[in-house]
């Protein structure tokens, strides 16, 4: 069994990272997209960041959960207005 301390884990994905920066810049330069592959959608010409898919992708997720926030608050409106409806209902105490 190999052990290694995390050090030498992260030292490794710099390295990798470094590599896939270069050769991204190397395809840029050289105008060839062809190289450049998208794990997104399996195409050539494209990297996934770049990805028509990847963004309809996206866009449904964000239109589906209403963009997280904007779900919540509207919510939190309802209740809030369901509450003040009550207490406006409510008949006024006599003392």
């Amino acid at each position: 069994m190999d052990s290694h301390s995390t050090e030498d884990c992260l030292k490794r994905q710099n390295q990798h990272n470094q590599q896939n920066q270069q050769s991204r810049k190397r395809a840029r330069d050289n105008g060839n997209d062809d190289d450049v592959f998208c794990y997104q959608c399996g195409e050539y010409g494209h990297m996934r960041n770049d990805c028509e898919l990847k963004k309809r992708i996206d866009n449904m997720k964000n239109r589906r959960n209403g963009n997280g926030k904007g779900r919540a608050m509207l919510a939190i409106r309802e209740q809030t207005q369901t509450l003040a409806n009550r207490i406006a209902e409510m008949p006024e105490n006599e003392g």
